[in-house]
């Protein structure tokens, strides 16, 4: 990715978004409880668990914030079929610019949430935010959605913050990286005060 042009980069996101419209196209389960439910009966105590890593963040305090007063969000979300893992380092670019998607060893009854959640794992965006503004577009067929801001907003902090967690206890050696990765989503939305992120290419 480094070494294309923005012209190319944003190509190689419209192509990206354009695969997970598709991947997300095949429905969940009728019996699947509330994404609500599901996924504070999970991240909950994960979330809490950054509280006892011994890790300080300046300002991890503006994401727990945005975090407890936003998971009204979540209430009746859709659900989908999901990749799970969709981030830059798990699609590989051919030189013709094709994409192949790689890394579905989470392929289990979790597999199905809001399709949303997806983009949690943008933690890369700052580096590549003509590939990330790309990405939005090609899932949505162009600008996306009001309502998706806020939502995005909140899946990166609870993502920042489980990331740190998920550093600290299980590998240490990203923790450097985990770190910048919540500080960086602090940054973008300029200290929390702003509803879209800073890498997002407008024009």
């Amino acid at each position: 990715m480094p070494t294309l042009s923005e012209a190319e980069q944003y190509k190689i996101g419209l192509k990206a978004g354009k695969i997970l419209q598709t991947i997300q196209s095949i429905p969940s389960p009728d019996n699947l409880p509330p994404w609500y439910d599901r996924f504070f009966g999970v991240q909950e105590e994960r979330v809490k668990g950054f509280s006892t890593c011994g890790v300080e963040i300046k300002g991890s305090d503006m994401l727990f914030s945005y975090y407890e007063h936003n998971k009204h969000l979540l209430r009746s979300r859709p659900q989908t079929f999901t990749h799970g893992d969709y981030h830059l380092e798990n699609l590989l670019i051919g030189n013709d610019l094709e994409i192949s998607v790689v890394d579905w060893d989470l392929f289990d009854d979790n597999i199905y949430g809001d399709p949303w959640n997806e983009f949690g794992r943008i933690l890369n965006a700052t580096v590549f935010p003509h590939y990330t503004t790309g990405l939005l577009r090609g899932y949505f067929d162009g600008e996306p959605p009001e309502e998706f801001w806020p939502i995005l907003k909140f899946y990166l902090s609870i993502g920042a913050l489980l990331l740190v967690t998920w550093a600290a206890y299980i590998s240490p050696r990203h923790l450097d990286e985990s770190k910048q990765a919540a500080s960086d989503v602090i940054q973008w939305y300029d200290s929390m005060r702003t509803i879209v992120p800073s890498w997002y290419l407008e024009n």
